[in-house]
């Protein structure tokens, strides 16, 4: 047993390998005894970092630095790779520590990250799955330190199955189970190939005929420990999925292996790609939503909880090798676009089928060629993925991409013509960019299709910004605090605004945008507004729909301690649909948290960087009566009083890095 190699008296650092096929569960192992309680708590720290087939080694050690300095911004963390792998260095020097390695390809890459990793004789354990054994065994897994991930037995995946197809525990009626039992014999213990297929039955509302139909389509696998991977099963998966969710399952193929991906990125992803099923009672962003719960419910796409400074968020991602289904089948169906050159990196979807691309190995690939410039004038894809070199940036880009519908510049570039082109992509709905762009001297009003903008923005930015442009405009999101003055700045179709001055909230602005839903308020004190000082939280009222605040500074004080005798201004009636509610830098009494606990719909509370000051908090009865969620970070309490009385349908608790200041 693989904790038997982990539990060994040994003080030497020892380096253990889950080996075997893709879709065999190495991850799902390795996550079991990441997750073990009394197993981790041996431990000083610990770490998880997925490499996958394209090593990026400036992203690995930030991941790493995410887990081992709590509080870290690794995003802005600027340092070279060398510099990077000392401080991870650093940090497990004299620590028992705990690192996953997850999907290592090569051995070349572990012999750049094993020197991250001191040796301190004090039990320090390292755990890497891979589906080579040369990797294995260069790592230093012997025979007695490589476990060999197996096949299932029968017993094993009929469970697996039958927990898939009737989480609930419902016993199947002979019929079905006898159906069932013959696909699960076909899949011969591949666990993969039996949670796709689990997935086709786990509607309720599929009758005998179409398990019937479902198992004449699979055929038993032929699998050996090598390189075959059950696809004659597995591209069941795309083939039985219904019509509207296809191109949602394909577009997932765009992204790395492992990348994680925020729920709110694949909404707006989804509904400026257009592609679906629309409903005259839901939203494009509900069905979007509910799409995509559908994909996690057909086992075809991970969901998991991703603990950040702001508390849990759950990501997306998919298998690797249901990520090699989607390339595959979009590259059948030339959906699929790429582009490599020293200028540019782009990957997308096109919105027709007038070119033939090439076949490829593997379509990350830096040779990886299949559009050219003129032939992308035409046809091209509707969301691009770019990486603009400072030194050799294409002066007819807008002409190129004409017809784009989303575009992430991943490249940090001050380039001023590049940011005048950007102008040029008049279908542009969705825009992020990580250079820095001076948006009051650039023709937003060219961008008129624009639906969310996100980029960096010059700090020195002083003046109101001016949307008026922008009328389809939903989200805004800019690396900097902001000022928006009505009329001519908004317009009602505003869902959500990151960082809004708080001398900017006011009745006349927010009647103008009352379908804000998320809002972001910040402190700047190098803008000069006249405004109340308590006023812009009484404007809050005007906007009814709001589900997500954060709050960032002291700008609750002192009139937040008394707003519960307000009348018709009490928090509850300013704030009635509010769920997640986070406070950065307010520096409130513990006491007056009772009134955060007033409001009637909270569900998540994140109390970050001294929200909260004082050694104690012991909660009044009678409010939290919704809160799921708890996050508390960066404060000075040493003690939380309260029973399930204070919070009676809690959830999960936060607690991490309580220092005194």
């Amino acid at each position: 047993m693989i904790m038997d190699k982990l539990n060994q008296q040994s003080k030497q650092r020892e380096i253990v390998s889950i080996m075997g096929m893709g879709g065999i569960g190495k991850t799902t192992l390795a996550k079991r005894i990441y997750g073990d309680a009394s197993f981790i708590s041996r431990f000083d720290c610990r770490a998880w970092v997925t490499i996958s087939q394209v090593y990026n080694p400036t992203k690995v050690f930030k991941v790493l630095l995410r887990s081992l300095v709590p509080g870290v911004d690794e995003e802005n963390y600027e340092a070279s790779n060398k510099e990077l792998a000392e401080v991870v260095y650093k940090c497990l020097k004299r620590q028992r520590y705990l690192i996953i390695i997850d999907d290592i390809w090569s051995t070349e890459v572990w012999c750049d990250l094993q020197k991250c990793f001191p040796d301190d004789n004090n039990q320090s354990r390292m755990l890497l799955t891979t589906r080579l054994k040369n990797v294995a065994d260069y790592a230093g897994s012997g025979g007695n330190l490589r476990h060999t991930t197996r096949f299932l037995d029968s017993n094993e995946s009929w469970n697996l199955f039958h927990n898939k197809v009737s989480p609930q525990g419902i016993t199947l009626s002979p019929e079905f189970e006898r159906i069932g039992r013959e696909i699960v014999k076909k899949c011969k213990g591949f666990p993969l190939a039996i949670n796709v297929v689990a997935g086709l039955l786990s509607n309720p509302k599929q009758d005998l005929n179409e398990w019937e139909l479902i198992a004449k389509n699979v055929h038993t696998l032929s699998i050996d420990h090598s390189n075959q991977k059950g696809e004659n099963i597995i591209d069941l998966s795309y083939t039985f999925l219904p019509h509207h969710l296809k191109h949602c399952f394909l577009s997932l193929g765009l992204f790395l292996e492992d990348e994680e991906l925020a729920e709110d990125f694949i909404v707006d992803f989804w509904v400026l790609e257009g592609f679906l099923k629309v409903l005259r009672s839901k939203s494009l962003e509900d069905v979007a939503r509910e799409s995509l719960q559908d994909l996690v419910d057909r086992n075809l796409v991970l969901i998991s909880t991703k603990m950040t400074n702001y508390g849990s968020i759950k990501v997306y991602q998919m298998h690797d090798v249901l990520g090699e289904l989607a390339l595959r089948e979009a590259q059948k169906e030339n959906l699929l676009c790429l582009k490599n050159d020293s200028s540019i990196f782009s990957v997308g979807f096109r919105r027709n089928q007038l070119i033939n691309s090439s076949r490829i190995s593997h379509p990350w690939s830096i040779q990886s060629k299949i559009c050219s410039y003129n032939s992308l004038s035409h046809t091209c894809s509707s969301f691009l993925r770019l990486a603009l070199s400072r030194n050799g940036y294409n002066k007819q880009f807008h002409f190129h991409f004409k017809f784009l519908r989303g575009l992430i510049v991943e490249e940090p570039d001050d380039n001023a013509y590049a940011s005048t082109e950007l102008m040029g992509l008049v279908h542009l709905r969705y825009l992020k960019s990580y250079s820095t762009l001076e948006l009051n001297s650039l023709p937003l009003f060219m961008l008129w299709n624009l639906q969310k903008l996100e980029v960096q923005v010059n700090h020195s930015l002083n003046e109101p910004l001016n949307i008026s442009g922008l009328p389809q405009l939903k989200k805004l999101s800019l690396q900097a605090t902001i000022t928006l003055v009505p009329p001519r700045s908004v317009h009602h179709n505003l869902e959500s605004i990151r960082y809004l001055d708080y001398r900017s909230c006011t009745e006349e602005l927010f009647m103008r945008i009352p379908n804000l839903r998320t809002l972001v308020i910040n402190e700047d004190r190098n803008i000069n507004m006249k405004c109340k000082a308590f006023s812009w939280f009484e404007s809050l009222a005007y906007l009814y729909k709001l589900e997500d605040l954060q709050v960032c500074g002291k700008l609750l004080h002192p009139e937040f301690s008394t707003i519960h005798s307000m009348g018709t201004l009490s928090i509850e009636n300013i704030l009635p649909n509010l769920k997640i509610l986070k406070l950065l830098y307010t520096k409130l009494n513990w006491k007056d948290m009772y009134v955060v606990g007033m409001l009637p719909k909270l569900e998540d509370l994140v109390l970050h960087r001294v929200a909260a000051v004082g050694k104690k908090w012991k909660p009044k009865d009678g409010g939290y009566h919704g809160l799921k969620f708890l996050t508390i970070n960066w404060c000075d309490l040493q003690i939380l009083k309260a029973t399930g009385h204070h919070f009676p349908v809690l959830e999960c608790l936060v607690l991490l890095n309580m220092y005194n200041f």
